[in-house]
């Protein structure tokens, strides 16, 4: 999978290219997978003078709908090692943290002094260019970077028509959605189950 981050002094903008064009539905049996289109890529934006992290995500039964969630930035405990290499022409530190359940082995650059990185990561005094969680379940490897100030567009918040200022929030207005789907489900004699994806298979444990 293939992501690309923009980023300038003070904001960034996370994307996956490989995000879904249109919506489908998986059958294995019993479970029905649905597949959510989003052709923004599900960008994750963060910025740093705010110490905000503004993402779109799913919400609500089958996770159908995109909504937009506003947390602060994680703070993340690095622990900076003397360990350095090479990662393309940079220069790079590793750095070990904890970050949702896993803990990760991060690779940044004070030649490029910006604190991001992929995904949500940050708080570092460089440029995390690598991160690979110990267990071997989420890895962001370096491709390129192309230096310029022409993508300063690119760089600003997702919006959606649901918005929500807090985790709190989103929880439970996800489970009053789940909760709604399945009284309209057990009125209609339907026995209806909701799973959440396996921790292992999330980039954030739970």
């Amino acid at each position: 999978m293939e992501m690309l981050l923009y980023f300038n002094k003070t904001k960034s903008t996370y994307i996956h290219l490989n995000a879904p064009k249109e919506s489908s539905i998986k059958e294995e049996g019993m479970t029905i997978s649905i597949i959510i289109e989003d052709d923004q890529g599900f960008p994750i934006f963060k910025d740093l003078k705010k110490n905000v992290v503004i993402y779109k995500t799913r919400i609500g039964p089958f996770r159908k709908k995109k909504c937009v969630l506003k947390e602060p930035l994680p703070k993340i405990e690095w622990q900076i090692l003397n360990e350095r290499k090479k990662i393309g022409k940079y220069l790079c530190q590793k750095a070990v943290g904890k970050f949702e359940g896993r803990i990760y082995d991060a690779c940044f650059t004070t030649e490029i002094p910006i604190s991001s990185g992929p995904y949500k990561l940050s708080g570092l005094r460089g440029l995390i260019l690598e991160a690979t969680s110990q267990d071997g379940r989420v890895s962001f490897l370096f491709k390129k970077l192309e230096l310029t100030d022409n993508f300063d567009h690119q760089i600003v918040p997702p919006a959606e028509k649901l918005t929500f200022d807090s985790r709190e929030e989103y929880n439970k207005a996800n489970d009053e959605l789940n909760q709604k789907m399945l009284l309209r489900a057990k009125a209609m004699g339907v026995d209806v189950q909701i799973h959440k994806p396996h921790p292992e298979s999330r980039i954030e444990k739970e």
